[in-house]
């Protein structure tokens, strides 16, 4: 199976629990409607761009 499938795949994603400051999750929740995209996805990229950096 080619890997670039497997990695853009939904079935390949696990869930998470944790917890964010109040202040964080509310301001993520904003910008989450402002830019009409969901709080995963912007948790996603910013994740992605942080970890190229490590």
């Amino acid at each position: 199976m080619n890997i670039e499938k497997i990695t853009e795949s939904k079935s390949c994603k696990k869930k998470a629990t944790f917890e964010l400051d109040a202040t964080l999750h509310k301001t993520l929740k904003q910008q989450s409607v402002v830019e009409e995209r969901s709080m995963v996805e912007i948790l996603e990229e910013a994740l992605k761009n942080y970890l190229k950096t490590r």
